[in-house]
């Protein structure tokens, strides 16, 4: 087999693949870009490359020079990709326990039960660690409720942590937000005017691929701000790290 025959298996392979992580992921986990991305590019490899085996000579695009910026446009965009991960990697780790005036846990997907999925839980099991810390920390839940959840993703996770130990009273909740934009911008209305009176320290808790944007917006908004991440749970890592990047770039031209 010619050596683009042997590449045109391996991008079939690759799509193949791409399909079932899609498929996998969805039957426990809150459909969204970053789980249905890999399977709609493993759909488009498999058609491109049963096309190429079949007709080698066939070009898509018939114009050359089209072809060439297209090339040098896909070689920017996986270069620009791959930089944003690194990032994403590289301020994914925060590990914070001083004092602040409050810790904003960012919600995530709940399933149809109101138990937080895996990725929440994590962000909650390390509020709870933090909370041994600082039992008496001030702390906000903040998430709304979608489409396919039965009550908002704040309510699910004050019930979470109540459960485990954490004093009810030292919690507040933040349901009306349904982006990370959101989340801040209406825990700074929740805060009010104490807000108003100093500069507000918050502790961010969420996944690590998930800081390095929540605390760029944190910060476009005013607070002070830290963060202690909780790790992204390896079944969705990927996934995550993918629908970040869309993320990121979605925030830095509406956003921040």
């Amino acid at each position: 087999m010619k050596r683009k025959g042997i590449l045109y298996v391996i991008l079939i392979v690759i799509g193949i693949l791409g399909i079932l992580d899609t498929l996998i992921i969805s039957l426990y986990s809150n459909m969204n870009i970053g789980i249905a991305l890999p399977g709609i590019f493993g759909f488009v490899l498999i058609f491109y490359s049963n096309i190429k085996i079949k007709y080698p000579e066939y070009e898509f695009i018939k114009n050359r020079r089209i072809r060439k910026i297209i090339k040098v446009i896909g070689l920017v965009g996986m270069i620009f990709f791959i930089f944003v991960e690194v990032m994403l990697i590289y301020h994914g780790t925060s590990e914070f326990y001083g004092e602040v005036d409050y810790v904003v846990v960012l919600g995530a997907a709940i399933d149809r039960q109101a138990r937080p999925r895996l990725p929440l839980q994590k962000r909650l099991n390390t509020s709870l660690k933090y909370l041994e810390v600082n039992p008496d920390a001030k702390m906000i839940m903040s998430g709304g409720q979608g489409p396919d959840e039965p009550i908002s993703e704040a309510d699910a996770m004050k019930k979470y942590v109540v459960e485990r130990g954490a004093k009810e009273n030292n919690i507040l909740i933040e349901s009306g937000s349904t982006s990370t934009y959101e989340n801040f911008k209406y825990t700074k209305d929740l805060i009010g005017d104490e807000f108003l009176d100093k500069k507000t320290s918050i502790l961010i808790i969420t996944n690590d691929f998930h800081m390095m944007r929540a605390k760029k917006i944190a910060n476009s908004l005013g607070f002070k701000v830290y963060g202690l991440s909780s790790r992204t749970p390896t079944s969705t890592i990927i996934n995550s790290y993918i629908r970040e990047f869309f993320a990121c770039v979605k925030s830095w031209i509406f956003d921040i």
